[in-house]
């Protein structure tokens, strides 16, 4: 029997679908197919090479969330998104919407319940944007992409459930390709989707397996500032890269718990990514509870977990995204939060426990 943890939120019996096995995680209280290792991959502008040794971590700038349904709480943060403004979009997995906040983690708006009509979704999961502003939305169980306005104002959709052409099976990240392209990781069908910004269905790529193109449930998936796609293999332990057409190009990664490594399960996942510039990619690495950095070759360059605080950690990392400023967002899942990071910070802030911090790369 399924409970209702309040007005928003929906809880949900595990689905008998054959080849999947869900188990309740009850400390962050939503059923996994992807818990142990989620990677989310994001892409920004960044300096010369810098020798592995010699970089430091972004330093901690503050964060927020609480545990609940209410405005500025979380049941599960999965996926975000910044436009260029700087505004924060956050689906809000088991409450069934998307938050929006500024910079510095202030409520602003928010949609979405839990339902089949439009606005409505049975777990938010990936989210992207598009030049004009427009939201690009995932509703994970009901294999379905929902397409709104900057202000929350149901636009479109698309998809059904089903291994043909078109359609997905657990409809999980995305990412929106400024040429006007949306590309979706199909989690349980072992491939990406190609659609236009409308729903128009492109093409797909990928199969099961461990080869160049093969996939062990993809999730973390971003487009670069030259068109190639970035995706998150965490069954296999790497992020593959592929022209926007889904050539392959190369790879890196393997699993353990070593620098630049990845930490592996059966139902491995990477969450969400977004797109800034050329540079520096960052890999969300939950199976090792940390966020690495790496190049654009796949070089490894540095990784840092939680807030800096003693003994603070990361619990279920979901999704990373770069803002217009440079500043480095964190979806710290089974936490319930969100921080904020950036490099070479020299004026003092405020933190979340109320000290003044200088703040120096």
């Amino acid at each position: 029997m399924w409970q209702a943890p309040g007005p928003r939120g929906v809880r949900f019996p595990p689905r008998t679908e054959p080849g999947f096995s869900y188990a309740e995680d009850v400390s962050t209280r939503r059923h996994k197919p992807w818990s142990h290792l989620c990677a989310a991959l994001a892409l920004i502008a960044g300096a010369g090479a810098v020798p592995a040794a010699a970089e430091a971590p972004p330093a901690f700038l503050t964060q927020w969330g609480t545990t609940g349904y209410g405005p500025g709480q979380f049941d599960v943060p999965v996926g975000i998104a910044i436009d260029a403004s700087g505004r924060v979009y956050i689906a809000d997995f088991n409450n069934n919407r998307v938050q929006v906040f500024d910079g510095d983690g202030n409520y602003q708006r928010e949609w979405g319940t839990f339902g089949a009509g439009p606005g409505e979704f049975w777990c938010t999961h990936g989210v992207g944007l598009d030049t004009d502003g427009n939201v690009y939305v995932t509703d994970y169980y009901q294999c379905r992409v929902e397409k709104f306005d900057v202000t929350g104002a149901y636009l479109t959709q698309w998809g059904t459930c089903g291994t043909g052409v078109g359609e997905l099976r657990r409809s999980s990240r995305l990412a929106v390709d400024p040429r006007g392209a949306v590309f979706i990781s199909d989690w349980a069908n072992e491939r990406i989707l190609k659609f236009d910004l409308g729903g128009g269905y492109f093409m797909t790529w990928g199969t099961e397996g461990t080869g160049p193109g093969q996939f062990s449930h993809p999730l973390g998936i971003t487009v670069g500032p030259d068109g190639d796609v970035l995706v998150m293999d965490p069954g296999n332990c790497r992020v593959q890269k592929f022209t926007a057409n889904g050539s392959y190009i190369t790879e890196w990664g393997t699993c353990g718990s070593g620098d630049g490594q990845f930490g592996r399960d059966y139902f491995a996942g990477s969450q969400g990514s977004a797109t800034v510039a050329a540079g520096n990619v960052y890999v969300i690495d939950s199976g090792n509870t940390r966020i690495q950095k790496f190049d654009a070759s796949g070089a490894y360059r540095s990784q840092w977990t939680g807030n800096g605080a003693p003994g603070d950690s990361f619990n279920l990392p979901e999704d990373v995204a770069v803002a217009p400023d440079g500043s480095i967002y964190v979806v710290d899942g089974g936490n319930n939060r969100v921080l904020k990071y950036a490099y070479a910070v020299t004026a003092a802030k405020v933190s979340t426990w109320g000290r003044i911090k200088s703040l120096y790369r």
